[in-house]
């Protein structure tokens, strides 16, 4: 794969989009289920952050 240029972070970097993402999740189902959810289930709320990475580096391939 070529880069054509690398990746500066800045308002649209991933991790301001991992940001608005579990910002809209904590949206829909309310903070505190959010809070709740994180605190008793670290390793899912840990593949959840993981499975939402790989699904952005998916995004504009053709699969």
């Amino acid at each position: 794969m070529e880069h054509v240029q690398m990746s500066g972070g800045g308002p649209w970097g991933g991790m301001r989009i991992d940001e608005k993402f579990f910002m809209m999740l904590r949206d829909l189902i309310g903070q505190e289920v959010f809070k709740e959810f994180v605190k008793d289930n670290k390793m899912d709320y840990f593949d959840l952050q993981m499975e939402f990475e790989a699904q952005k580096r998916l995004v504009g391939r053709d699969i």
